[in-house]
């Protein structure tokens, strides 16, 4: 359900420039960014069918920040270590850096 907290949320979101639902943000639909094969027009009905059917979470500062988590891989000190360690006595990693999904969301032909 849409509960009171998730208003917050989304204009939370909104603010950094994420998207919080699968559909462009107010801001988005202004500017015209990333809205394409969204809105239907017939005649002077305007219809929002696109993100029914094609909506995406993925935006300009979705993939900006995904790239950023790609290009700083492993971090975590320890994690570093004890990869060295395991490396030296196995001959292989123990850990490997987080799966970071890399779609980029932007619309295809069709529905």
């Amino acid at each position: 359900g849409y509960w009171v907290g998730e208003v917050g949320f989304e204009k939370a979101m909104g603010a950094q420039g994420y998207r919080y639902r699968m559909r462009p943000t107010s801001k988005e639909m202004k500017e015209g960014k990333e809205i394409d094969g969204l809105v239907f027009q017939f005649g002077p009905l305007k219809l929002r069918l696109g993100e029914a059917f094609g909506g995406t979470g993925n935006n300009e500062a979705l993939r900006v920040l995904k790239k950023k988590l790609v290009a700083e891989g492993m971090y975590d000190k320890a994690k570093i270590s004890e990869n060295e360690y395991w490396k030296k006595r196995f001959g292989h990693n123990r850990w490997e850096p987080s799966y970071i999904d890399q779609s980029n969301g932007l619309p295809t032909n069709g529905l």
